[in-house]
C-alpha cells in the first residue's frame, strides 16, 4: 500500500521556526533559489486538511477487509493524482521544477559533481 498525502495540518512549520530553521544557511546549495526555498520552508504554498479527520479517513481505508493499494488523500492530493494520470511525466517535472525554482539549480549541481 502506498499513501500519497496532500497538505495535512501539522506543527512542522512552527517546529522548524522554533528550531531556527526559517531560512537558508549562507552556503546552502539552494541559495540561488532562496525565495522559492523559503516559501517551501515556511509552508506558504500549502493548503492543509485538518489532521484528525484526515488520519481517521486513512485508518478507515487501511483497515478495510480489502484495502486499496494506493490512498490519495489530503488537500491537493486528488489534483496531483489526476495530473500524474493525464500529463506526461516530463511536463509534470518541467512545471514542478519551474514552480519550485529547481530548474535554476541544474547547472550548479553539474558543476558540483565535476568538483
Amino acid at each position: 500500500m502506498t499513501l500519497y498525502p496532500g497538505g495535512i495540518e501539522t506543527q512542522i512549520w512552527s517546529n522548524l521556526a522554533r528550531d531556527g530553521i526559517s531560512s537558508l544557511k549562507v552556503d546552502s546549495l539552494y541559495k540561488p533559489i532562496e525565495k522559492e526555498a523559503n516559501n517551501m520552508i515556511s509552508g506558504a504554498f500549502i493548503e492543509n486538511s485538518p489532521a484528525a479527520p484526515w488520519a481517521a479517513g486513512v485508518v478507515e481505508r487501511v483497515t478495510r477487509k480489502s484495502p486499496p493499494t494506493e490512498i490519495w488523500t489530503g488537500k491537493g492530493a486528488s489534483l496531483i493524482y489526476w495530473i500524474n494520470c493525464l500529463a506526461p511525466r516530463w511536463l509534470v517535472d518541467l512545471a514542478w521544477n519551474a514552480t519550485t525554482g529547481l530548474n535554476k539549480l541544474a547547472g550548479r549541481l553539474q558543476r558540483k559533481k565535476a568538483d
